[in-house]
């Protein structure tokens, strides 16, 4: 832990992935008599200062969101082997332009077909970033952003006109 907290002190990183790679590298690097692989892996919660831009609070802040980011950096002794970047638990809603129609139905079969309903998801996705990319790439952060942008769009389509879903399935 100690090695950690000194590391994200001495190192200027502006994202999860950076710093799994600059702690995965630390430690085959440093050890490579004990270390053969390091496999880091990084959870990132956002927080926010309470009290807004008005009045700040000097010590309290609120989680933001339920979804958690987070990135997976191994390194063996001849350098970055793997990174991939995540989110777990994001969930969205649609309160229309979904429908549940079209589906094998059994015996068990209980829903009835409905052409407009409700449809929420939580998502949990991984994203691996190409090997010699992430050895020269440093915007961690808005690549990151571009992938949950693009899951979200996926999800709900144009802001204004959405997009149909048949079934979350497809979505």
């Amino acid at each position: 832990k100690n090695t950690v907290y000194a590391l994200g002190h001495q190192h200027n990183f502006r994202s999860a992935e950076e710093f799994a790679m600059i702690l995965a590298d630390h430690f085959v690097t440093t050890y490579p008599q004990f270390v053969h692989k390091a496999r880091i892996t990084i959870e990132e919660t956002v927080w926010q200062r309470l009290g807004g831009d008005s009045n700040p609070h000097t010590h309290a802040f609120q989680k933001i969101g339920p979804h958690t980011g987070w990135a997976r950096a191994v390194a063996d002794r001849s350098g970055l082997v793997s990174l991939q970047g995540g989110v777990r638990s994001l969930t969205l809603l649609k309160t229309t332009n979904s429908s549940f129609t079209n589906f094998h139905r059994d015996r068990f079969t209980l829903l009835p077909e409905a052409e407009d309903r409700l449809l929420a998801s939580a998502i949990d996705a991984t994203w691996d970033y190409c090997t010699s990319f992430s050895k020269r790439h440093r915007d961690w952060t808005g690549t990151s952003s571009v992938v949950l942008s693009t899951l979200i769009a996926s999800f709900a389509g144009d802001a204004r006109r959405g997009k149909p879903s048949p079934s979350v399935q497809t979505t």
